[in-house]
């Protein structure tokens, strides 16, 4: 009966070399064999109950239960083996994986034992750093950073000046992608971003680190130029700013000085056409007008200097009180008599209720005539030009639109610069300074608003000033001028 058991050995030896599928094959070979002989008589089993005096029936059942009893122990076992099997090759397809990530990666990636020595060191950081796996392996990681390095970096981080305290606490959390100074073979110095891992074993002891790092001495280069650039144009504005106030400054101060002798001037010529110092033959008195007109120009010139001055320097008041509507018709009486003697159609249209604005009245009037002298100035005979003050939701907006020659699309942009005057000016031999628009619009931003164009060369142009209304009582509803080309 003992030969019985010399199957086991052999069972289990086919489960571990083969599958599952196999070794169940191989038993139920063996199991199929064995009862057909103890059915016959032969085998251990079959004499069993001669021999041992066993009942009938009681050697088939031990033969059942023995076959019962390998298929047990073959089966689990072969399925054990069949999932180490397993486990083992997805560890090594994964170890694979990793593997030529690693050598893949352009990063320098370095690995070291629980004692800081070095081993891993793959291709990206042969290349970055310039040392062979054979050079590195088993040296400690200090080798990659000068003393000079480590100092700079522990007063940063604030631990004592030692290696081991740096990369302990550049392995904590919130240190991700740090620079760090990597010595090369060649003996340089280069800044990396670098990341700086734990490895841990099954019951969390250190085991080992790894850092990850790229060389990122450009970036920083880069960036520190860009900062170094940026400060010089810093202080280059700044220079600027302090040669335009300088420059306003003395724009001021001379156009205080020119004012009153031009004044002066202008008065005494006046004298001179009334004839207080005696007659003046015709061109003489051509000759005189032509001064006086002159004079005036320039006189004007002189208060629109100053007129920039002030609002540059914030030396208006803008808290007044005022009606709208009461402001652009006094600016309109103001301007009306320039195109009495010219075929103009002029007119005004306000709502018939106040438009209550907080404002400076002056410098509202001056805007207003402003932009209305220019219509008048840049519309030929035959055209029109239509002032509206209108009321659109919570803001006032006054339009002036005229049929005049209009304003090159690709000259509207500058139409707000100091001294800045259109092509189509200049063509048409259209007398002034440039700064009347540049006034408007600083006046206009002073009170909150905003001053806008819409024009076509040959069709005209629209200006609009929009503000915000003071109250909303007693304001009634009034028509709208469309924006757009006129």
């Amino acid at each position: 009966t003992s030969l019985l058991f010399t199957l086991v050995p052999i069972l289990v030896w086919c489960a571990m070399r083969n599958s599952v599928r196999q070794a169940q094959v191989q038993l139920l070979v063996l199991t199929t064999i064995g009862t057909l002989l103890t059915s016959y008589g032969y085998g251990p089993l079959g004499a069993a109950p001669g021999t041992l005096q066993l009942p009938d029936g009681v050697a088939a059942i031990v033969l059942q239960t023995f076959i019962v009893d390998c298929a047990v122990v073959v089966t689990v076992l072969a399925a054990i083996i069949a999932q180490e099997s397993a486990a083992v090759d997805r560890v090594e397809r994964e170890r694979d994986l990793l593997s030529r990530v690693v050598d893949s990666a352009h990063v320098a990636i370095i690995g070291a034992d629980a004692r800081g020595r070095i081993n891993l060191f793959n291709p990206g950081a042969e290349r970055i750093l310039g040392y062979s796996p054979d050079e590195v392996m088993g040296q400690p990681t200090s080798m990659l950073h000068t003393p000079r390095a480590v100092s700079a970096k522990a007063a940063e981080l604030g631990v004592p000046d030692e290696f081991g305290f740096v990369a302990m606490r550049l392995a904590q959390p919130g240190h991700a992608g740090t620079h760090m100074s990597f010595l090369r073979k060649d003996g340089t110095e280069r800044t990396h971003a670098m990341t700086l891992s734990p490895i841990r074993d099954s019951s969390g002891n250190p085991a080992g680190w790894v850092c990850t790092s790229a060389d990122v001495a450009e970036e920083v280069a880069a960036r520190q130029a860009l900062l170094d650039a940026l400060d010089t144009e810093r202080r280059a504005v700044q220079q600027l700013q302090e040669l335009d106030l300088a420059k306003d400054t003395f724009v001021s101060s001379v156009s205080h000085e020119l004012r009153t002798p031009i004044t002066s001037i202008v008065g005494y010529l006046e004298l001179l056409v009334e004839g207080e110092f005696g007659d003046l033959d015709n061109p003489q008195l051509t000759a005189i007008k032509r001064i006086d007109t002159n004079s005036r120009r320039l006189l004007t010139l002189i208060d629109e200097l100053l007129t920039l001055s002030r609002i540059n320097e914030r030396q208006t008041d803008v808290t007044d009180d005022l009606d709208l509507g009461d402001v652009v018709q006094a600016a309109y009486d103001v301007v009306a008599p320039s195109w009495s003697h010219r075929d103009l159609d002029a007119t005004l249209s306000v709502p018939g209720c106040p438009v209550e604005v907080v404002g400076n009245r002056e410098m509202l009037e001056r805007v207003v005539v402003n932009l209305l002298g220019n219509a008048v100035k840049f519309t030929p005979d035959g055209g029109s030009i239509r002032v509206r003050v209108d009321i659109e939701g919570t803001d006032a907006v006054l339009s002036v639109r005229d049929t005049g020659i209009g304003i090159p699309l690709d000259e509207q942009q500058h139409l707000f610069t100091r001294f800045f005057r259109s092509s189509l000016a200049t063509h048409h031999a259209i007398q002034g300074s440039g700064l009347g628009l540049s006034i408007a619009r600083a006046m206009v931003e002073e009170h909150g608003g905003e001053l806008s164009v819409a024009s076509q060369p040959g069709v005209g142009t629209e200006f609009r000033v929009r503000m915000p209304i003071r109250t909303h009582r007693n304001v009634k509803a009034s028509t709208s001028v469309a924006v757009g080309d006129p």
